[in-house]
């Protein structure tokens, strides 16, 4: 009997540059066996589909029919991953040995682990793969061996490492070996797809190698300077592919590194540099999901309060910048990042709440949602994490527009009921006069919130909160 192996898919769904199908097919060529692929439906994340899940699964599905259409069917299966594994491994009764790409830290590295000691038990070889990164955690540390905190020497090695070519993935050997058994139990995954009703343009593995390509040749030689400015379309828009892994990062490294050197490339590359440093720091604080790396900030006195959260979450808090992210956000389940740190400063030093309500607020609703760099720049923005902004800078959401969105062209975009109103005013509309209001037909408490908070008396509350706990 055939050697089987199985390839388990997780948020990596393309069939090139590939880690772990790249290593399998390398088995294969040199074993001689079969394989074939699964993915798990984890309970852990249908329980509520928004923006960000219903992105996912509905790639998940553009992914399928894909492999499908390939001539390499995948299984789909639903349940706690390691109950899953363990009836595979006894529906199919031969299997040599699993392949995944690697989750260094959370609920992935413990999902992992558990898997692993199910594997041994039944003396399975587990592999796990490097894929979603560009260098492991552990694959950049100081001189004394530890890791960094500090995003600025991090890079600096970071940045004179050679990094990971992109994999070529022989597809014929993965379909001349390819076995799908018939005893595994498989889901309706419909049922699952029915909940997810977004429609989205962009998705799957050619889409993204298209949008990437296009980024480089026309925007990526403008980014350094265009990059801030919401209402170009100056940024990569590929942070959703890297998330499903339906593109891969060594591929977009790769595609970066061709073009001359220049400021704009160098900027952008550090961008992909902040998703490894954040990896890195959160497998050393793998519970930052739920409590400050800075210790002395543990047990702030947070207010909460309904109405004013629920305002923030629907872009209604009066100031135009802050509502414009968040209305942007709610509707295409991406925001620019610009404005994910001038609503995220907002949150938790004008209204003073929690970071972690708007943490989990962005996980639902992100297409891009990534746990590491989404936790990190929480963190960051609220002045509680490595390598934070100091306390005392706190941005004041009308300096911000009037300085990333002069001409209000952003604003008017996301926010129509502001469509009339003149630059003089587009950044702070409740200064508007009752004639003014009629004029540019926007009154304010009605069509358009007055600020829910003064920023001046909320920066004063702000800096004495976190003086309290110097």
């Amino acid at each position: 009997m055939d050697e089987v192996y199985a390839l388990w898919f997780r948020r990596d769904f393309r069939l090139q540059d590939h880690h772990a199908l790249y290593k399998l097919a390398e088995e294969l060529t040199k074993s001689g066996g079969q394989w074939f692929g699964f993915f798990i439906v984890d309970p852990t994340f249908t329980e509520e589909i928004d923006l960000s899940n219903d992105y996912f699964f509905q790639t998940v599905e553009h992914f399928r029919m894909t492999c499908e259409k390939e001539g390499i069917p995948i299984h789909i299966m639903e349940g706690k991953p390691e109950e899953q594994i363990k009836h595979l491994i006894e529906s199919v009764g031969n299997i040599k040995g699993i392949y995944t790409n690697e989750d260094e830290w959370g609920y992935g590295k413990e999902r992992d682990d558990r898997v692993r000691e199910l594997c041994e038990a039944y003396d399975i070889d587990f592999h796990q793969l490097l894929d979603y990164n560009l260098h492991g955690s552990y694959d950049i540390s100081k001189n004394d061996g530890g890791l960094y905190q500090v995003f600025t020497p991090y890079y600096k090695v970071w940045r004179t490492i050679d990094k990971p070519q992109p994999y070529q993935v022989p597809l014929q050997t993965l379909k001349d070996h390819h076995h799908l058994p018939d005893k595994i139990r498989s889901t309706n995954f419909g049922n699952l797809l029915k909940r997810c009703e977004a429609k989205w343009e962009r998705m799957g593995e050619a889409k993204a190698f298209e949008d990437a390509e296009q980024f480089v040749n026309e925007r990526l030689g403008s980014y350094d300077d265009k990059r801030d400015i919401p209402s170009k379309d100056a940024t990569s828009r590929l942070s959703f592919y890297l998330r499903t892994g339906t593109l891969s990062i060594r591929t977009l490294f790769s595609l970066v590194e061709e073009e001359s050197d220049s400021d704009a490339k160098e900027t952008y590359v550090k961008e992909l540099a902040w998703r490894d440093f954040y990896n890195c720091v959160l497998t050393q604080y793998p519970y930052a999901r739920n409590e400050e790396i800075q210790e002395k900030y543990r047990g702030m006195d947070w207010r909460f309060d309904r109405n004013l959260f629920e305002s923030w979450c629907e872009g209604k808090t009066g100031f135009p910048i802050v509502d414009a992210g968040m209305r942007q956000m709610n509707s295409i389940g991406w925001m620019h990042n610009r404005l994910r740190m001038i609503t995220a400063s907002y949150l938790s030093k004008d209204l003073l709440m929690d970071w972690r309500y708007g943490e989990q607020y962005f996980a639902r609703k992100l297409i891009d949602y990534d746990p590491a760099s989404n936790i990190g720049g929480w963190q960051w923005a609220a002045s509680v994490g490595t390598d934070a902004v100091p306390y005392f800078r706190i941005f004041n959401p009308t300096t911000q527009s009037k300085r990333f969105d002069p001409e209000g062209a952003y604003i008017r975009k996301w926010l129509p009921e502001l469509k009339d109103v003149p630059k003089k005013y587009i950044h702070e509309p409740w200064k508007m006069s009752k004639s003014d209001q009629e004029e540019y037909g926007c009154t304010i408490g009605k069509d358009y919130p007055e600020p829910i908070v003064d920023h001046k008396t909320q920066r004063e509350k702000a800096l004495k909160l976190y003086g309290e706990m110097k």
